[in-house]
């Protein structure tokens, strides 16, 4: 299953690509630095929503594992803000 943020984000990622190589190509520094923070941020799109995909699965299959993997988290959590 894939979500709207890996598709965005390999369309993204690809378009950076080419921007970066159009940059290089030409000798536009400002494009190619441009097209290769496009594409890092494509690349990060993508990891964002196959997390968004591993997640949503882990619920769907083990509902108990999820609810205390969360549990778990906002017990850290709690214990963290309370020793501030």
């Amino acid at each position: 299953m894939m979500n709207e943020n890996r598709l965005k984000g390999a369309a993204r990622e690809v378009a950076g690509k080419v921007e970066g190589a159009f940059g290089s190509l030409t000798g536009d520094h400002g494009r190619e630095a441009q097209g290769r923070a496009r594409e890092v941020a494509g690349k990060a799109e993508g990891l964002y929503g196959e997390t968004l995909d591993r997640a949503s699965s882990l619920v769907k299959d083990d509902p108990v594992k999820a609810l205390a993997i969360t549990a778990g988290v906002a017990f850290l959590l709690g214990m963290f803000v309370a020793r501030r």
